[in-house]
């Protein structure tokens, strides 16, 4: 009765720590305007999709953006058009599929952390640090319409299968978890490319240390599902060749040539991000780091051993990858923080179930639930700015205002710096179903603009610019941005 009683307990505190930890992924989830650059550019490509059907094959389809090819996978856009179809043209339709992958990779921590490492609240610590890591709950990452929650769910599942494929004695359950290794490799592909093979080397040693790389390479089986995998990827560059000629020379150019040279001017410190990880990104829980790799020297446990090996080689290989790469961007160590708080979950789990006297363990869930509930915090807190971050960003809020408060305003033109993502959806979505007829100018005209003319600015350059040489009225304001009318040439 007690051992019922313990464990129906234990299911009613994790399930409470699931809903704690899915709270944050979905509060105020479209209430910030899109992102700049890459939610924008995922925007554009759902919209596409979710109108005609198809791949959109160039960003110039939109207004203001001039030639610039799609060449991300697909899979994120389907669920992204599915969710726009489901749920109408919104910021939350969009971050929706990151929302809801974010759950799932929680519901693997939660309930497949515990079965590795046989400790029971492994899982829910683990789930509980990750989701009150900067490192995961912030711009590009949980909770945006970008596609790297997706893809830390594939990467994620991938390391619990190889995992559970090199503990199986059964060959015919090592099998199965190798074919779902290979299922999520390449789900991982067609989310975010050959990004999502970055733990692939981790892997192979993984294997190797554990002297089961030999048996597994004898196994015609595990040849098949590697053939699958590579053939996979195969028919996906010769479809998207057919489709589109020139993909594969602009995908080696721009993506897989970005780890040897610079795209874009997206350079870093080589220590970046080693620094945002430790000071910032994974603080404080990478001080229970080093206890992790303690305890995997001193443990009895031998699961906690293994998947304490697992962890840190995957962690290192990706690291290393990261580091190394000559062009860095800010989000390339998003599948760090799912690895790094399984590390320090189970570090505290092991810890706990160490301790004999009461007084221990209970010291122990006091500092971990404070150091929980400050980190928690901190990122409700970084949740609740929901403003524009940049000039950027100011457009699409005023264009909505002006839907809104002047809704006779239906002819403008936005002048606004080339490139801007959320300019071309929102300018795109307005003019198709709403009847607006809104282009864009990224450059001054060498005739100048005519006259009255509705002109949006969110710039202070491009004001300063046109009010050079145009008399205008101010028609409307909003967060920074100006409806201007221009009256007559100055010159």
């Amino acid at each position: 009765m007690m051992n019922r009683k313990s464990k129906a307990f234990r299911t009613w505190v994790a399930a409470a720590c699931f809903c704690i930890a899915v709270f944050p992924l979905f509060h105020k989830l479209g209430e910030a305007p899109l992102r700049a650059w890459d939610e924008s550019l995922y925007a554009m490509r759902a919209y596409y999709m979710a109108e005609t059907g198809g791949y959109l094959p160039n960003f110039e389809y939109f207004p203001g953006i001039t030639f610039y090819r799609n060449l991300k996978p697909p899979l994120g856009t389907w669920f992204q058009a599915l969710s726009y179809k489901t749920f109408g043209y919104s910021e939350w339709a969009l971050r929706l599929p990151s929302a809801i992958f974010s759950v799932l990779l929680l519901a693997f921590v939660f309930s497949l952390a515990s079965k590795a490492l046989r400790l029971p609240w492994s899982g829910a610590v683990a789930g509980l640090i990750l989701v009150a890591s900067p490192g995961f709950l912030r711009d590009h990452v949980a909770r945006t319409g970008d596609h790297d929650a997706i893809l830390l769910l594939w990467m994620t599942a991938g390391v619990f299968f190889c995992f559970f494929a090199e503990q199986a004695e059964d060959r015919r359950m090592r099998r199965l978890y190798i074919a779902l290794l290979g299922l999520t490799l390449f789900a991982g592909f067609l989310t975010k490319s050959f990004f999502a093979l970055a733990f692939c080397p981790a892997f192979l040693l993984y294997f190797l240390f554990r002297r089961r790389l030999l048996p597994l390479l004898r196994d015609p089986f595990t040849w098949g599902i590697a053939g699958l995998l590579a053939g996979g990827i195969g028919l996906y560059y010769l479809r998207m060749e057919s489709a589109f000629p020139g993909f594969w020379q602009f995908e080696s150019d721009t993506v897989l040539g970005r780890y040897v040279k610079v795209q874009d001017g997206h350079q870093l410190e080589w220590d970046y991000y080693i620094a945002e990880f430790f000071s910032r990104r994974f603080a404080p829980w990478f001080l229970v780091l080093p206890m992790h790799l303690y305890l995997i020297i001193k443990a009895k446990n031998t699961a906690f051993q293994a998947f304490g090996l697992l962890l840190w080689l995957a962690f290192a290989a990706h690291f290393i990858m990261i580091t190394c790469s000559t062009t860095k961007l800010a989000w390339y160590d998003a599948p760090l923080y799912p690895i790094a708080a399984l590390m320090a979950g189970s570090a505290l789990a092991e810890w706990f179930s160490r301790q004999d006297r009461p007084l221990n363990k209970a010291l122990i869930a006091a500092i971990t639930g404070l150091a929980l509930g400050f980190t928690y915090y901190r990122g409700l807190q970084d949740i609740a700015l929901t403003g524009p971050a940049s000039d950027d960003e100011r457009y699409q809020p005023f264009m909505y205002y002006l839907k809104q408060e002047r809704p006779d305003l239906k002819k403008y033109m936005v002048y606004c710096y080339e490139y801007n993502g959320q300019v071309g959806f929102t300018g795109r979505l307005l003019n198709d179903h709403y009847g607006d007829d809104i282009s864009v100018a990224v450059y001054y005209p060498e005739q100048g603009f005519n006259s009255d003319i509705y002109i949006m600015v969110c710039s202070p350059e491009k004001e300063e610019r046109l009010r050079a040489h145009h008399e205008v009225v101010m028609e409307a304001e909003y967060g920074g941005c100006r409806m201007l009318r221009t009256v007559r040439d100055l010159e």
